[in-house]
């Protein structure tokens, strides 16, 4: 069972503040789409693309900053908590060696 990651939801209100200016050119056949889009859901050019792109926002971020994780690797990283791994005699003598040479 995989664990959907939350989106996040940035309401659009008319008491936002439109200062800001993002310009672009598009391809004449893309800007038909968003004219066409735009006219099936009934709402002006400039909301409906305000819209499409604050949605398509907060999922490119939401994908950047949450890990989804599969069942087994859930059960891996609990584990790994609960009862973590003791350093080998090894690695205790490369850190010490680590934090020595840097001044750590």
């Amino acid at each position: 069972m995989e664990i959907q990651p939350l989106h996040l939801y940035i309401p659009m209100t008319s008491t936002q503040n439109n200062q800001d200016r993002l310009n672009m050119r598009l391809g004449k056949d893309l800007k038909a789409q968003v004219q066409y889009a735009a006219k099936l859901k009934g709402i002006p050019v400039a909301g409906y693309a305000k819209s499409v792109l604050a949605a398509a926002v907060a999922k490119d971020i939401a994908d950047q900053e949450f890990l989804v994780l599969s069942l087994k690797d859930r059960e891996a990283f609990a584990q790994a908590i609960i009862k973590p791994i003791q350093p080998s005699q090894e690695a205790i003598e490369a850190a010490l060696e680590y934090k020595e040479r840097f001044g750590l």
